[in-house]
């Protein structure tokens, strides 16, 4: 092949983000481009931080003891609505001290040095629930001098799959379940100053599915069981010479035309009924010089209850639009899906029209079983 040096380019290259305010959609990460030669298992190390009395700390502790948190079906809602760069409307997580107010944490002291991670957390817990089906998710954050919590990473799990995703076990309440769990990966810098922070809730609204039963959950902890998280953190002299990467746009000739309507992005809390509805909106259409039109647009709104977690309604419309030689197509589905203790269950209605006349309908109404979802 024609020699371009590729092969004398770092094996890895990340960018290392460090603490910067949390909202949904930032313009810019603090942080900078790092690279390593080669991805293998002498370049990051674990440091391992046990679970305390509202702790992280590198000495695990001694007495046994367990913490209490109760199945909240609404948290949530400061997290992420999305895994994704935080484009509207399905933004990034916010500050989470208020989600963090109903969940447990643990919280180190102030870093002293720069902390370094890059690779998959890990988090060892042992817990417990009173109900056959809980979650538990767990984020990792960064606790910045004025008390700000920016996520860092985070994992889920429905305890029901500790051992596989094709064969769900209820869970025993009398059993305590050593828990292990990846979060996702991230190349992060803690700054001195900074403390690193562990939350535990059972939900993660509106991204995951409540778990249907009221349930109290239990994080154990001490010497019999040493629930901890592990960092992976990277050693200095494991890195390269820092890249540079231009951070200019390039000027690209535009075909068309595009517009995008308001996104919507919107928490609604019903004190009376004690509900919480989340309603998002993105859609837009594309011209191209041919005069061809292309729109699209989804609509969701979702509702869960914090005294009944196995009500949940999801009400979600998408709606297709193509103008060419003529012809307007447009294709629209509807539905909902809701859930009780036992089953989901869907309703659905597709309609295509052409020129304003239907064209195709059809509908579905099915019922299916939770399986320990």
């Amino acid at each position: 092949g024609i020699e371009n040096q590729v092969m004398e380019e770092p094996a890895i290259v990340y960018y290392q983000w460090e603490q910067t305010k949390p909202e949904p959609f930032p313009i810019h990460l603090n942080g900078q481009w790092r690279a390593m030669p080669v991805h293998t298992t002498p370049t990051t190390t674990g440091q391992t931080l046990y679970l305390g009395a509202a702790t992280l700390t590198a000495t695990p502790s001694i007495a046994a003891a367990r913490d209490q948190y109760a199945h909240r079906p609404t948290l949530g809602i400061h997290g992420s609505l999305c895994y994704g760069g935080g484009a509207e409307p399905n933004g990034l997580a916010r500050d989470l001290r208020p989600d963090e107010a109903y969940s447990l944490t643990y919280t180190s002291a102030p870093v002293e040095e720069p902390i370094d991670i890059f690779g998959f957390p890990q988090v060892h817990l042992y817990l417990q629930a009173t109900a056959p089906v809980a979650h538990v998710v767990v984020r990792l954050t960064d606790v910045a001098p004025d008390g700000s919590s920016t996520q860092v990473s985070v994992g889920v799990l429905n305890l029901t799959h500790r051992h596989s995703h094709t064969t769900p076990e209820a869970l025993d309440p009398e059993t305590i379940y050593p828990i292990d769990l990846s979060l996702r990966a991230t190349g992060y810098r803690f700054l001195p100053g900074h403390r690193i922070r562990l939350s535990v809730a059972s939900a993660w609204w509106p991204v995951i599915w409540p778990s249907p039963y009221p349930a109290d959950n239990y994080l154990h902890r001490g010497a019999q069981w040493p629930s901890r998280l592990v960092l992976p953190t990277v050693a200095p002299t494991a890195l390269l010479p820092s890249p540079r990467f231009k951070e200019s746009a390039p000027q690209l000739r535009e075909i068309g035309e595009s517009k995008g309507d308001a996104p919507v992005w919107q928490i609604i809390e019903d004190v009376l009924k004690q509900a919480v509805t989340v309603k998002v909106y993105g859609g837009g259409e594309s011209i191209l010089p041919n005069g061809i039109r292309i729109f699209d647009s989804e609509h969701l709104e979702m509702t869960a209850y914090h005294h009944d977690p196995a009500r949940v309604l999801l009400y979600n419309e998408v709606l297709y639009q193509l103008d060419e030689l003529g012809y307007h197509c447009e294709v629209r589905t509807s539905g909902t899906t809701r859930s009780t203790a036992t089953d989901f269950h869907i309703d659905i209605q597709l309609r295509v029209l052409l020129n304003g006349n239907l064209f195709f309908e059809k509908s579905w109404l099915e019922s299916f079983p939770r399986q320990l979802l």
